[in-house]
C-alpha cells in the first residue's frame, strides 16, 4: 500500500514515496548512511524485518518498493522471505539495467508480489513479481506516478489517478511543490486518498529523494528528506540527509 511519484529534471530527479503500513506494524527507523559491497547508500529501516523499501546509494541509482495485487492470486508460500530485504540486495548497483538484469536472474518464489522501481540519471525502470512469473518494463521518460493498494485496490488506484490529473496532470510539467501537494492530499474518502488513513493502516511517512549533477566548485549530492507522519509516529523533527555522489550520468 503505497504512492510513488518520479518526475526527471535537467539535473537529475525528484522522487517522492508516501509508505503506506498497518497501524499495529512498528514505526520505522529513519534514513541512515549504509554500505553494500563498499557502494554507500541512505536507506530507511523497517522496524520490524529489517528490510527497506527505499534507498538512494552514490551512483545517483534509487530504488523503491511496492506491493503488487494480482488479479488471480499467487500460490501459498509457506515461508516467507522479507521484500524489504530483497531490496537491499540491490543496493550496490550502479544503473537501472543493472537492477533489471540482476532482478531478472535472482530467485522469486520466497516473495509475496512486488513492484521494484529502479532510477538513476538516464531513466527508469520497473520489476513486477507477481507470484508466478516476473516482467519488466520502462517508466515513462518523462515522469510516473503508480500506486498499490490493498483496499479496493482497482477503485482505490483508480481515485488517486484522479488526484493526480487534479493536481499536476501532466508530470513532465509539474514542479516540486505540486509533487509534494500531492503526496500530502487527503480527499474526502480518506481510505483512498494518497496520504490515506483507515481504521487499520494510515501512511507512515512521507519521503523525497531529489538527485543533483555537480556544478562548478559544488559536490553532485543526493538529498533524502524524511517525515514520519503523526497519525502513526509521535511529532519529531524531519530528517534530511545527504550522500555525494560519484561518477553521476548525465540524462539522454
Amino acid at each position: 500500500m503505497c504512492t510513488l511519484s518520479w518526475r526527471p529534471t535537467k539535473s537529475g530527479y525528484v522522487l517522492m514515496f508516501n509508505r503506506d503500513e498497518q497501524r499495529s506494524r512498528k514505526p520505522a527507523l529513519p534514513p541512515t548512511r549504509r554500505q553494500r559491497n563498499q557502494v554507500h547508500f541512505l536507506a530507511p529501516t523497517d522496524a520490524e524485518r529489517g528490510g527497506t523499501w527505499m534507498l538512494v546509494n552514490a551512483h545517483g541509482l534509487s530504488l523503491c518498493l511496492l506491493n503488487h495485487y494480482p488479479a488471480t492470486p499467487p500460490p501459498a508460500i509457506e515461508k516467507t522471505e522479507s521484500r524489504g530485504n530483497l531490496v537491499l540486495d540491490f543496493a550496490d548497483c550502479a544503473t537501472v539495467a543493472e537492477v533489471m538484469k540482476r532482478g531478472t536472474s535472482v530467485p522469486l518464489t520466497a516473495y509475496q508480489p512486488f513492484q521494484l522501481v529502479a532510477m538513476d540519471m538516464t531513466g527508469g525502470a520497473k520489476l513486477t513479481w507477481n507470484g508466478r512469473s516476473r516482467e519488466t518494463s520502462t517508466l515513462d521518460a518523462k515522469g510516473v506516478m503508480l500506486s498499490s493498494s490493498s483496499y479496493r485496490p482497482a477503485a482505490t488506484v483508480r481515485t488517486r489517478r484522479e488526484t493526480f490529473q487534479r493536481i499536476i496532470g501532466d508530470m513532465h510539467m509539474a514542479t516540486t511543490d505540486q509533487q509534494d501537494a500531492l503526496h500530502r492530499q487527503r480527499d474526502d474518502d480518506p481510505a483512498t486518498s494518497i496520504r490515506m488513513s483507515r481504521p487499520d493502516a494510515c501512511t507512515h511517512s512521507i519521503a523525497r529523494i531529489v538527485l543533483s549533477e555537480k556544478k562548478p566548485g559544488q559536490k553532485a549530492l543526493a538529498h533524502f528528506y524524511y517525515e514520519a507522519q503523526p497519525e502513526m509516529t509521535a511529532a519529531g523533527p524531519p530528517v534530511d540527509i545527504s550522500l555525494e555522489l560519484v561518477t553521476p550520468r548525465a540524462r539522454c
